[in-house]
């Protein structure tokens, strides 16, 4: 058994500067605060020439989730207005596909209704000939910023359009379970948190694809799943274990509040 002390903090993030055009939008409704929203949100980036990283590419989903929640009022700074906060539990995401350096993508996003606090976000990127590159889902819900429990968007006059087509990615599943061979820690640093006082959840992927016999550059990666339970903030101790079997890698991080994240990545 392997153990091994994780640092991330020489770690620059990636994807903060992509090249993106104007937003197109579809179909309008009235939402949340007197504001517009589509149900239906879309916009273009440029993959950038050294192709994007596990991190970077949950990064430009996280951004797309974030522009398409503001522009009907309900982003974080808005929200902090109430004393919530919007976080993601769960991802499972499939790539059809590597993607290339210099290509344009098209990048949609849609949510389903709230059910038992949690909203379904759905996620389709295709190249500029329509083939299909990525498809998945996420789970985001809306939190007590001081207590971290969910509330019901309802009680907080947060009503959001949605949509429901038969082309939906199903929900997303939990992250595969296999053999946890090596053990190693890591302590939050600073520069992994967001706004939000914890670990940014993008920065689990970069974490995880650190690790000692995780696959290197070279593999293309085909299946991302990972289940957020509990926050990482800062300067808290995760315990590490990991294991790998053939072109799958599974991690848990365990925190002072029991798991903090489960993740399976796999590679072609």
């Amino acid at each position: 058994m392997a153990v091994a002390s994780v640092d991330l903090s020489s770690e620059k993030t990636r994807g903060r500067d992509r090249n993106r055009e104007a937003v197109l939008f579809l179909f309008c409704k009235r939402s949340f605060w007197g504001r517009k929203e589509k149900s239906v949100f879309e916009k273009k980036i440029v993959v950038p020439k050294e192709g994007l990283s596990t991190q970077a590419l949950f990064h430009e989903l996280q951004e797309l989730s974030g522009d398409a929640v503001s522009e009907n009022g309900c982003h974080n700074a808005r929200l902090k207005e109430k004393g919530l906060m919007w976080v993601v539990v769960r991802y499972d995401v499939r790539l059809t596909r590597a993607l290339r350096g210099g290509e344009s993508l098209k990048m949609l996003t849609w949510a389903e209704p709230f059910r038992h606090g949690m909203s379904k976000r759905n996620y389709r990127l295709s190249d500029e000939a329509g083939e299909l590159a990525l498809e998945g889902s996420g789970v985001w819900s809306i939190v007590d910023r001081e207590t971290r429990a969910m509330i019901r968007p309802e009680d907080y006059e947060i009503v959001f359009v949605t949509e429901n087509s038969e082309l939906d990615p199903p929900r997303p599943a939990a992250p595969e379970k296999g053999r946890l061979l090596d053990s190693g820690s890591y302590s939050v640093p600073p520069e992994v948190l967001d706004e939000n006082g914890h670990m940014n959840n993008t920065r689990y992927f970069s974490l995880a694809e650190a690790l000692p016999g995780a696959p290197g550059a070279e593999a293309v990666l085909r299946r991302a799943r990972v289940a957020y339970q509990n926050e990482a903030r800062l300067g808290e101790e995760l315990k590490l274990q990991w294991g790998r079997d053939g072109q799958c890698f599974y991690v848990i991080g365990t925190g002072e509040r029991g798991i903090c994240f489960q993740m399976s990545l796999d590679y072609a």
